[in-house]
């Protein structure tokens, strides 16, 4: 809110400032004073030559000065002059139009549409934006925001998850009305946003509004076929609605894992967002694979693996990195694994050795895909059942199991090597190598044997057999 305490606030974090005429302070930077929150950097619209401008500002500052971007035919307007100095970063651009009131009409929203008078003090507020900020309500500036850059199209539902905003009704409309523009748009632009989204406490809801206005199918094609595609008796919605379902509640499960697991999850923020991106498209195999057989039964016999194979497709068109793509195309491929665990453990057939097997083929991602495992059951059906409560229970022993005995025995080194089996066994190096060391490790990691000994024993019977 505008008042005596936000003018001292902006006063205060601009009080580094060399005296400076016809300019203001712009974009993110006010909003987020006006918002109590700590500006990431500060941002400076002027009307004269913001080279100029900001090498004052290093002046001051002891800083340098680094151009970004490219004078187009002698015009600096695209030209932004970024002074770094010690904590601190000032963006210095020319204003767009003949003045302050042009400029903030041309950026996107509203609450990005404030500027702050550096040489008179106050704020200039041409576009309400202030009031919207006050309202949480993400505004267009005008209507053809989108057309001058589709990427507000998904920035919109950023700046609602970040924020904890509502995007304002005739946004939503233009959004609808214009989300096939954002096929125009870099795939690496997409992603940033993407990824800001995901990383939010908001991003089942952002998510939701994104496919209700079609912009999600736009984005993620591979998504469109799910959309009223029907399941088998244990689904109660179709591909779409279970997987929209399934990332509220993965949301809702990383916002407190103990309340359901029982246990902390150590999941970094990057690998938390990049599971909720793997949540949204996990099923994406399902259209191709969908079968009825002779039974009358709904059946997608690999859908997992074909929904690995179509995302490679997204991957590329995103421009994720190597390690982006590696580990959410290991949670759609392996995302059916701890429930084919649990039907065995429910037959009494599931071993040790195969609790083991899981882990150490999944390694580091084996909590994620457990974490997913229980939001993709518990999406199964609006209210969960004495189903869900078995598989919950029985995921909460996988997770006590990882932490407690998995991990530990991992982290100690194994009981026997190559050199081992070269010098104590008198072998020569050779492609069984791996497949004796792969099995003596799946033992000792399953408690089967503890001591070198029974190691070399276990190996010589494999080589018999």
């Amino acid at each position: 809110m505008e008042n005596s305490g936000t003018n001292q606030a902006v006063k205060k974090a601009v009080n580094f400032l060399p005296p400076l005429a016809s300019a203001w302070l712009v974009g993110g930077t006010v909003r987020d004073i006006i918002l109590n929150r700590q500006p990431k950097d500060i941002d400076i619209a002027v009307l004269e030559n913001p080279g100029d401008t900001a090498e004052k500002i290093a002046t001051k500052t002891r800083g340098r000065v680094v151009e970004l971007g490219k004078a187009e035919q002698g015009s600096i307007d695209k030209v932004v002059y970024r002074v770094a100095a010690k904590g601190l970063v000032v963006d210095v651009a020319k204003i767009r139009g003949a003045n302050i009131i042009d400029d903030l009409g041309l950026r996107d929203f509203t609450m990005n549409a404030v500027a702050w008078d550096l040489e008179k003090g106050g704020f200039v507020d041409s576009t309400s934006g202030i009031a919207d900020i006050n309202a949480s309500m993400v505004r267009m500036t005008n209507r053809d925001v989108f057309k001058s850059d589709p990427l507000r199209l998904v920035r919109a539902f950023r700046m609602a998850a970040v924020f904890g905003f509502s995007i304002e009704p005739e946004t939503m409309q233009a959004i609808t009305e214009d989300e096939n523009l954002i096929k125009t748009t870099a795939g690496e632009r997409i992603r940033y946003e993407l990824a800001r989204i995901f990383e939010s406490g908001m991003a089942s809801r952002s998510i939701r509004e994104m496919a209700d206005t079609g912009l999600l199918f736009s984005i993620f094609p591979e998504m469109l076929p799910t959309k009223g595609l029907s399941q088998n008796r244990f689904h109660e919605f179709d591909v779409l609605e279970h997987s929209l379902t399934a990332l509220d509640n993965l949301e809702q499960l990383l916002k407190n894992p103990v309340e359901e697991l029982k246990c902390a999850v150590s999941l970094s923020e990057k690998e938390s967002s990049l599971l909720k991106f793997a949540c949204l498209v996990h099923d994406i195999g399902k259209p191709a694979t969908k079968k009825t057989d002779e039974k009358g039964r709904t059946r997608f016999i690999g859908h997992e693996k074909i929904g690995a194979e179509l995302f490679k497709n997204t991957a590329h068109r995103l421009r994720l990195s190597n390690a982006e793509k590696v580990f959410i195309t290991n949670i759609i491929e392996n995302h059916i694994a701890p429930l084919n665990l649990f039907i065995a453990h429910e037959k009494n057939e599931l071993t040790q050795k195969g609790r083991t097997r899981f882990f150490k083929r999944n390694g580091e991602h084996s909590q994620a895909i457990l974490i997913h495992a229980l939001a993709d059951s518990r999406a199964k059906s609006p209210e969960p059942g004495n189903d869900y409560t078995a598989f919950r229970d029985f995921i909460r022993s996988l997770f006590k199991e990882y932490s407690e005995n998995f991990i530990p025995k991992f982290n100690t080194p194994p009981l026997l090597t190559g050199s081992d089996l070269m010098n104590t066994l008198e072998l020569a190096p050779s492609p069984e190598f791996s497949k004796i060391l792969n099995a003596v490790e799946e033992a000792r990691l399953a408690g089967e044997i503890s001591t070198k000994d029974e190691a070399v024993a276990l190996a010589k019977s494999l080589l018999l057999k």
